[in-house]
């Protein structure tokens, strides 16, 4: 029997890429340096609860500061780099026997007419049948299986030329109020970024928003402009997060003829962070389900 997965593309918890040796192949930074800024209007800002699961997490003395900031911290980690993350990814599944394959699946039908559309583009023959599908179809879930706690959130970033010291951070009044730097070392460029627009399903490169996402970086990397003060951009992205309202949903659930559907999406802007903690989560409760039914 096999598994059947259904996915719209590119989507690990921080300790389950650790302890994982996909970053040690893939990634060249991983004692990378990272830093995270917070403005004088978050002066009451707590210590991150996420510092004690990163390495060697310190505050920066106030004098190392932009003069806007009165918090700071550095530690150690390290980036995802798409073009070498993805391709590694691939390979491994194929390695493993995996087939993949690229294809249009109509949405508006439901999970089951997709799932019966998805198992003729496999071709699959008569001794072989699915017995689990694992929906991972981001915003798609939104019309496949009517969740309608779904939302876009738009994100447009710059991609320039040149490798940035360090992944920083800096954090405004809201939490859409962000900046962000973080370098790809292998393919010598920095994905300088980002807009969070929640509700909004707009694909289109907004000019406007260029030059306010290259400004508001050149205090947190420098090194990237050149004599002129200005950045060589390479790129401008638009992209859509797959927002949830209530977080991402990892369960399992009965389908019809017996089929198994484990859920997974809804990840919004963590979707390479979340990927190998959710999938390791997926497995559990499928082994769980079939542990069960087998008794």
């Amino acid at each position: 029997m096999l598994a059947l997965a259904i996915s719209s593309g590119a989507g690990a918890d921080y300790s389950s890429f650790l302890s994982s040796q996909t970053i040690e192949k893939t990634s060249p930074n991983i004692n990378e340096s990272a830093k995270v800024h917070a403005p004088e209007v978050n002066s009451t800002m707590p210590v991150p609860w996420w510092s004690t699961l990163v390495d060697a997490y310190r505050p920066i003395e106030a004098s190392s500061l932009p003069p806007d900031v009165i918090y700071g911290a550095e530690f150690k980690t390290f980036t995802i780099d798409p073009a070498v993350f993805l391709p590694y990814l691939l390979q491994k599944v194929q390695v493993l026997g995996g087939r993949v394959f690229r294809s249009s699946l109509r949405t508006d039908r439901g999970l089951e007419a997709a799932t019966a559309q998805a198992a003729k583009i496999v071709g699959l023959d008569g001794d072989e049948t699915v017995w689990a599908v694992v929906n991972a179809t981001g915003l798609g879930a939104t019309r496949m299986v009517g969740d309608k706690h779904m939302y876009p959130i738009r994100g447009q970033t710059v991609l320039v030329k040149g490798t940035a010291k360090a992944c920083t951070t800096k954090l405004g009044a809201t939490k859409t109020d962000v900046i962000a730097v973080m370098p790809r070392p292998r393919t010598n460029c920095t994905v300088v970024g980002v807009t969070i627009e929640e509700d909004v399903w707009e694909t289109a490169v907004e000019e406007d928003k260029v030059p306010y996402l290259l400004n508001r970086s050149k205090q947190l990397a420098p090194e990237l402009l050149d004599k002129h003060g200005n950045h060589e951009i390479l790129k401008v992205g638009v992209g859509l997060r797959p927002g949830r309202k209530g977080g991402a949903r990892v369960e399992l659930e009965d389908g019809h003829n017996g089929l198994l559907i484990a859920h997974t999406y809804g990840n919004a802007g963590a979707g390479y962070q979340n990927s190998i903690g959710c999938a390791r989560k997926v497995l559990r409760l499928l082994d769980r389900h079939e542990k069960t039914t087998s008794l």
